[in-house]
């Protein structure tokens, strides 16, 4: 009662999809650990899925476009390779974007610090003329230098 088509759509979709419990989503985007079933879903895996949507939004490519999936499980999964940053991309952009898509799940950044860096960020503005002193958060977690 009071459901709306749109709402059984979305049920039907669910219901019908081959979605299991550790892997869901797609393959250019699923972290290693889970494409290769090693892992559950977890807010690790979500957070390098994260990190590989901001290097497509920033790069405007799709990640490992062309990609065959036994290629994706060999360079991706078992050997680490990960799109390249381009060097023009600010620093700390490129850190934050390699720390999420980091081999290791345990050395990827909170999804909340991912936020609270993005938060950080400063557009830049045609009319200021002084340089950028923005500090950026560590997201290591290692409270100090890298």
């Amino acid at each position: 009662m009071g459901e709306q088509e749109s709402d059984l759509h979305a049920k039907e979709i669910f219901s019908r999809s081959r979605c299991l419990p550790f892997s869901c989503g797609a393959l250019r985007y699923m972290a290693p650990e889970v494409a290769y079933g090693q892992q559950s879903i977890s807010p690790a895996s979500d957070v390098y899925s994260l990190g590989l949507l901001l290097w497509s939004l920033i790069s405007g490519v799709d990640p490992y476009k062309g990609i065959t999936r036994s290629s994706f499980y060999s360079s991706v999964v078992h050997y680490g390779e990960r799109p390249c940053c381009k060097i023009s991309w600010p620093e700390p952009i490129r850190d934050i974007v390699r720390l999420c898509w980091s081999t290791d799940p345990e050395s990827r950044p909170s999804a909340s610090a991912v936020s609270a860096f993005s938060l950080s960020l400063k557009p830049p503005s045609p009319y200021n003329t002084k340089p950028n002193t923005t500090t950026y958060l560590d997201l290591t977690g290692r409270n100090g230098s890298q």
